[in-house]
């Protein structure tokens, strides 16, 4: 990073007549002023942090007068003792502050695909000096919705930004529209994407170093880390793609994602409500996913008994296809109400029934998850079967989560 004094006196080698501006400060403000500089350089772009920072800052270029525009503080700040590249490097300077603490451009959402845990786009635009910034923002989730996202932006349909009239801005702005995201996905599920990518073309090579850049800086404040770069296509340069690809450290420990340490009544569920199950779940839907791999009743209440149970944990939870991961019970009813059993079977009432039993200590069916025999990753090759919505209450109430667990035969994949 190059110095304070080398932007203001690049092209000068006379220092002895050079006059500082940051000279009339007295030295604890000088050396305050040069500390809050540096932490604001390396802070997270339009971050809180970094916000207070140039506060600071501000406050103490105002007590001396150097806190103006560069258009402002060039023609009232003392350069006479300057040369021309002198004061140029003074300009640029204080233009690099001044770009580099500008807020974003106001942005808002512009639009929405799907809802609550369903969504698969969010829109984001701003408008840059007449031109039409957008950042969709991607669910690229395959077997679970909402756990991978991909960010991309465009000024006025293009991908380039070497036309912009301020890249810092623009950039910051993004940084904005992401921070937005983040919060609606917190609110909605209880925890940030495990995964965020971003693609640009690789011939675009100062693009994806933008990116990188962001991300890196990102990851600092919202625990992410780069994981992964790769080009998909073939060709010429401008027919492939570059993915940045970063994910959420698993070093990072969020106090809402702590398991639970006490544990529901779970209890294997009887033949009643396994042949029920049967009759709703495995007929209506498991056996178009995987083919009539239990022909009678018989053949799956055999696989129940031959079941395992096993403690189901949030990272494992994670990977089970099928999951809703509702957070509140808000969500859940949301859910409910999409099923053909609503509200005949399932509504508010049998909610905050089966909450205040599970709470209680009263006997509970665990979830049903099948399995892919010989599987050595658990949780990406689980489904679950029976008790999704259990789940989701023991969850989001701090409860540890046991199922039965049984296997598919042999060579059948979910």
């Amino acid at each position: 990073m190059r110095s304070f004094k080398s932007y203001i006196s690049e092209g000068s080698h006379d220092f002895k007549d050079f006059k500082d501006p940051w000279a009339v400060m007295s030295p604890e403000d000088r050396k305050e002023a040069n500390r809050l500089f540096k932490a604001a350089m390396k802070a997270f772009p339009s971050s809180p942090k970094q916000k207070e920072l140039h506060a600071k800052l501000m406050v103490l270029y105002k007590k001396y007068g150097i806190g103006q525009k560069a258009s402002e503080a060039t023609s009232t700040t003392d350069t006479s003792t300057l040369s021309e590249a002198g004061r140029k490097g003074w300009h640029r300077h204080l233009t690099h502050i001044t770009e580099l603490f500008e807020r974003p451009y106001p942005v808002r959402e512009y639009k929405r695909l799907g809802s609550g845990i369903g969504t698969l786009e969010i829109t984001y635009h701003a408008q840059v000096d007449g031109q039409d910034l957008m950042i969709d923002i991607t669910n690229i989730g395959s077997r679970t919705i909402g756990k991978g996202w991909e960010i991309n932006f465009t000024l006025d349909g293009s991908h380039e930004l070497t036309h912009a009239g301020k890249p810092h801005r623009i950039l910051a702005t993004v940084v904005e529209a992401v921070k937005m995201f983040l919060k609606w996905y917190m609110e909605t599920w209880d925890e940030l994407p495990k995964q965020l990518d971003m693609v640009s073309k690789t011939s675009e090579g100062k693009r994806d170093a933008v990116y990188s850049a962001i991300m890196n800086r990102f990851g600092k404040e919202y625990g992410y880390k780069i994981v992964n770069r790769r080009v998909h296509g073939s060709g010429p340069k401008e027919n492939k793609r570059t993915v940045t690809t970063a994910r959420l450290a698993e070093a990072v420990v969020f106090p809402h994602l702590t398991e639970g340490s006490k544990e529901a009544n779970w209890v294997r569920p009887k033949t009643a409500a396994i042949i029920q199950e049967y009759e709703i779940e495995y007929k209506k839907h498991l056996v178009h996913e995987v083919g009539n791999v239990f022909p009678t009743v018989k053949s799956f209440l055999d696989a129940c008994k031959k079941g395992i149970v096993r403690e189901i944990t949030k990272n494992h939870d994670y990977y089970i296809a099928n999951r809703s991961h509702t957070k509140s019970m808000k969500q859940l009813l949301s859910l409910i109400k999409t099923y053909r059993s609503y509200p005949q079977y399932r509504n508010e009432d049998t909610l905050n029934a089966m909450k205040e039993a599970m709470l209680s200590g009263k006997p509970m069916d665990m979830p049903i998850i099948v399995r892919e025999r010989n599987t050595k990753d658990i949780g990406k090759h689980d489904r679950v079967f029976a008790g999704n919505t259990r789940m989701d209450m023991a969850f989001m109430h701090g409860l540890k989560v046991k199922a039965l667990i049984i296997f598919l035969p042999k060579g059948v994949k979910l």
